[in-house]
């Protein structure tokens, strides 16, 4: 399909040879106009793929106005045309964000070659913003927290999960050293833990946060995180920078400090019992015994541990006859036998 083209020219001479040397090249000029107020009408109209524009337009406004105008409105690729070369024209273009520019009159040659290559970066770069957009949306969708650095380690991006754990807006903690703003510590130490992102700087690999990492927040605030750091590569294999994603286990955290130390308390109550207790496996080899059992085998730890339990009964039978019972997942209230010390 041929591609669309709008000119923006008063000089009609330069104008219709315009439209004829496009025309013959195989691309379809849906429009010619000649004022400012025309190419932004017809700009927003026909939805050209490129757009020709003279930067002296007649009118109210002139070319670089009206294609400021235009680029708010559409993301079309502008080619502007001038006989002019002076630096203030010039510094103005770049603002506007053209693809490029062209002398009159127009050679052939470089119309069409600049008309090409225009339009062909213009499809790589909305291409690339496809891509960046689709990515952005991806990591501000999902639930861990991300902060990617450049290769100094200075913040280029942190998405809303990040902003939250970390207490800093992203506008505010862009070109910071990542020290600064993802602060952890040892939970048991309370000493600053070495940053995720120099180790892989450093060492060129995924690594991991330490066990038991603590995150300080901007207000002070302090979460237990854990997750990894990894490397951003170029196509040549060369870190570009680092992406960081964290999450927030402070309710995991202390579930598991609860149960630590719940385990603690039965294994108190166990070891100073009153009464013998061990446990074994399913074939008999003892695995625990409380302090009480051992002193009525008479045995020290490392004698009974590891051990089988027909090793202390007196007659060995009993304890097969014990584990047969066990195995068919009966409960064995009351089971008397004599045991050898």
């Amino acid at each position: 399909m041929s591609k669309k083209i709008l000119i923006a020219e008063d000089e009609s001479i330069i104008a219709l040879n315009l439209r004829t040397v496009l025309v013959r090249e195989g691309y379809e000029v849906v429009a010619t106009v000649s004022s400012g107020q025309e190419a932004f009408t017809a700009a927003i109209a026909l939805q050209p793929d490129i757009i020709l524009i003279d930067i002296d337009l007649a009118g109210d406004t002139d070319g670089i106005t009206t294609a400021t105008r235009i680029r708010e409105q559409l993301d079309v690729p502008i080619i502007y045309l001038t006989d002019k070369v002076d630096p203030p024209t010039v510094a103005r273009i770049p603002t506007t964000k053209s693809h490029a520019y062209l002398l009159k009159p127009c050679d052939e040659y470089k119309l069409r070659l600049t008309l090409e290559i225009t339009l062909y970066k213009h499809s790589v770069d909305s291409k690339i913003r496809e891509s960046e957009q689709w990515l952005s949306t991806t990591i501000k969708s999902i639930g861990d927290a991300v902060i990617a650095t450049d290769e100094k380690g200075h913040i280029r991006f942190m998405n809303e999960v990040a902003e939250g754990l970390t207490g800093w807006p992203g506008s505010e903690a862009a070109s910071r050293p990542l020290t600064e703003v993802f602060v952890i510590i040892n939970e048991t130490s309370r000493l600053t833990v070495e940053n995720p992102a120099e180790r892989v700087l450093r060492e060129g690999k995924t690594v991991g946060l330490a066990n038991h990492t603590i995150l300080i927040a901007r207000d002070g605030t302090e979460r237990h995180i854990d997750d990894a750091a990894a490397p951003i590569l170029d196509p040549d294999g060369n870190i570009q920078g680092v992406v960081l994603t964290f999450r927030d286990i402070t309710e995991k955290r202390q579930a598991q400090q609860l149960l630590e130390m719940k385990e603690r308390e039965l294994n108190d109550f166990l070891e100073n019992a009153s009464i013998g207790m061990h446990r074994a496996d399913v074939n008999g080899k003892i695995l625990w015994a409380n302090q009480e059992e051992l002193d009525i085998f008479g045995c020290t730890r490392e004698e009974y541990i590891g051990h089988h339990l027909s090793d202390f009964y007196a007659d060995p039978q009993d304890a097969g006859t014990l584990i047969d019972k066990l195995h068919t997942y009966n409960a064995v209230r009351n089971f008397e036998t004599r045991i050898r010390r």
